[in-house]
């Protein structure tokens, strides 16, 4: 192997071709160029990454409720505004959230700029000691097209069934891409509205930008 010298490499010549010999000093530069190209690269992708927004921050576009408006922040409580609890599904508290009773329906115009939709969803706990928890099917439309149906989810002691029955809260995890138009659907199930004081807590959008 022939070594041709020059600062601040070596270059050798071997069977293969000419192969690169780093000495200390200048393998050390090397490697600090490759640490900074691996940063730089890091912080760009994390400067692209979708921002969450929650939905009870952005403005809908509609939103109904069987009974008392919808909720901010806050489970349904009754049927004044304002009048709920913090939301509260198998003893975990949402700071963020919607709370509400169906049949009702939230749209929001996303303008295809997200590409995430998640929350936990489920009969709010506030119910737990009226001796019926309820019964609430949660859904959410894209574009008009059912995209998720939770099947029926039941708060503990639903006295049809005159059973401690419960079915807890269930994670939702969507991919939204492209979506104009996000609606949640909450519809009541045999026994009528009755305590069924449904949550959309956390629920959340990742958007490139704000929708």
């Amino acid at each position: 192997m022939k070594l041709f010298r020059g600062a601040p490499v070596l270059l050798a010549a071997g069977a293969t071709g000419l192969l690169l010999v780093l000495p200390a000093a200048a393998r050390q530069v090397h490697e600090a160029m490759a640490a900074g190209a691996q940063q730089a690269a890091v912080q760009a992708e994390a400067s692209t990454a979708p921002s969450s927004y929650w939905l009870s921050d952005l403005d809908w576009v509609s939103a109904t409720g069987s009974w008392g408006p919808v909720e901010r922040d806050m489970s349904n409580g009754e049927n004044g505004a304002g009048d709920g609890s913090p939301i509260t599904l198998d003893g975990k508290v949402y700071q963020k959230g919607l709370g509400l009773v169906p049949s009702s329906k939230i749209g929001y115009d996303l303008d295809g700029r997200c590409s995430r939709f998640r929350a936990v969803v489920g009969v709010d706990d506030e119910v737990d000691q009226r001796g019926n928890g309820g019964s609430v099917v949660f859904q959410v439309v894209a574009d008009g097209k059912k995209v998720f149906d939770s099947g029926v989810r039941y708060g503990v002691q639903w006295s049809p069934t005159v059973l401690s029955t419960t079915t807890g809260s269930l994670e939702v995890d969507l991919d939204v891409t492209g979506v104009e138009t996000l609606e949640l659907v909450t519809t009541p199930w045999l026994d009528g509205f009755s305590n069924d004081h449904a949550d959309w807590a956390d629920a959340r959008v990742g958007c490139g930008e704000r929708p």
